[in-house]
């Protein structure tokens, strides 16, 4: 099935161009014979939709050292067994190749990572179970193997997060009882360590107030380096979250802890990478101190690698209009692809109006380009790669009908404009 859309439309910053567009726009809104596609240049392009078993709520693609791609959701919840995770091969163009099976049990959450010699390594879990498992899919979505990981203590609270780092892998988790675990395997995935995330020194946001931490993503950054990221909230007043980063070194035991925040916004993280000269950048969206909002200003916060914070920046709205953001993934030029949408609040339900937004900074955090992609419906972005010939594929959600979500891929050129295939 295919609909038809319009092609992105970049911010233009050169000042004669940018004055002789304004000057069209202000006589394109003098005529009544002006339409809105006079000014947006519109090409004809296929958006694929992909077939899924059930309404998908997020999605994700990812695409191993070899090229191949793989695409998951994540759609149900406890409650709602019948509602499984899929797992599906893709081609460059969109086109389903075939669905993935890792299990007949009803998982929650999926996490999927590129395996460091191929193929992709799964990280399953379900709220209120007391175990996570682990899957290695080849790069023709066969399964190769297949392991359950024991939680250390009670049952997973929140969604683990998974990592790849030198040919080893890493899964932090949340039990009901307080604090993060910590689990790391080889390339085998043989376990190397299973421990407890050492507790904070002290309350790093602020004074008076009682904050939990809730986590969203950790990476290893270096030999001797684990980052940890998420937001903290006050447990009594939710409508205070900020972003935090946390150190460990290669053995989980305790580093630095970021000490700056922000308690006139509300932030919500979206990313976290370890840069070409050596820092930690965290990515994310703010708004002013409302959890109903949820989502406004795209930012990035740099830190050194002993945690000192080192600069923010905060990238201009794309046509004035808040952006929600989903997924940050690395350019081939060294810069990096922030994927999300416009006028969407922060839940997975994609709403109108809602365009897929994209802004692409380059490796040393300036804007390169930023722009939406128009579809006919409500549609929103959730994740992206970059294809060998340094094309991209983009994947997310659209309302088809007004009703329901369905999974989206597009295949984009380096500038963000849709290719048809």
């Amino acid at each position: 099935m295919e609909i038809k859309a319009k092609s992105i439309v970049l911010m233009i910053k050169n000042n004669k161009l940018y004055n002789l567009i304004l000057f069209t726009l202000l006589l394109c809104g003098t005529l009544s014979s002006c339409r809105k596609d006079d000014v947006n240049t519109s090409v004809s392009s296929s958006v694929k939709i992909i077939p899924t078993l059930s309404e998908a709520k997020q999605v994700k693609i990812v695409s191993s050292v070899n090229g191949k791609l793989l695409g998951w959701i994540n759609s149900g919840n406890i409650q709602n067994p019948i509602i499984r995770q899929e797992l599906f091969l893709l081609g460059n163009d969109g086109n389903k190749l075939k669905d993935v099976i890792i299990s007949d049990t009803v998982y929650q959450y999926v996490n999927i990572v590129p395996g460091s010699g191929g193929g992709f390594i799964v990280c399953a879990s379900a709220l209120g179970f007391d175990y996570f498992s682990v899957y290695e899919i080849s790069d023709d979505g066969e399964l190769i193997s297949s392991r359950n990981i024991q939680t250390i203590v009670g049952v997973i609270d929140q969604e683990p997060s998974l990592a790849e780092y030198n040919d080893t892998y890493l899964v932090v988790y949340k039990p009901y009882s307080w604090g993060y675990y910590i689990w790391k395997a080889n390339s085998s995935l043989t376990e190397l360590f299973h421990k407890r995330v050492p507790i904070p020194n002290a309350n790093h946001y602020g004074s008076g107030l009682n904050y939990g931490e809730r986590f969203d993503r950790l990476i290893q950054a270096n030999d001797s380096m684990i980052i940890i990221q998420g937001v903290t909230y006050d447990e009594y007043d939710e409508m205070i979250e900020n972003c935090f980063v946390r150190s460990l070194n290669a053995n989980a035991e305790r580093g630095w802890y970021s000490n700056n925040y922000d308690s006139s916004h509300f932030e919500t993280s979206a990313g976290l990478v370890y840069s070409a000269d050596y820092k930690i950048v965290l990515f994310g969206t703010k708004s002013k101190n409302s959890s109903v909002e949820g989502y406004g200003d795209v930012f990035s916060r740099t830190y050194s690698l002993t945690g000192e914070f080192e600069k923010e920046i905060l990238y201009p709205r794309i046509a004035a209009t808040p952006t929600t953001v989903k997924n940050i993934i690395k350019a081939p030029d060294g810069g990096y692809l922030v994927v999300g949408s416009n006028n969407q609040l922060p839940s997975n339900i994609v709403v109108s109006p809602n365009d897929l937004a994209m802004f692409k900074l380059n490796a040393d955090l300036s804007l390169s380009w930023s722009g939406v992609i128009n579809t006919d419906v409500p549609s929103k972005g959730f994740d992206a790669v970059y294809l060998p010939d340094g094309s991209i594929g983009l994947i997310g959600l659209l309302k088809q009908n007004l009703i329901s979500n369905k999974v989206i891929y597009m295949h984009l050129d380096s500038f963000g404009k849709l290719i048809s295939n």
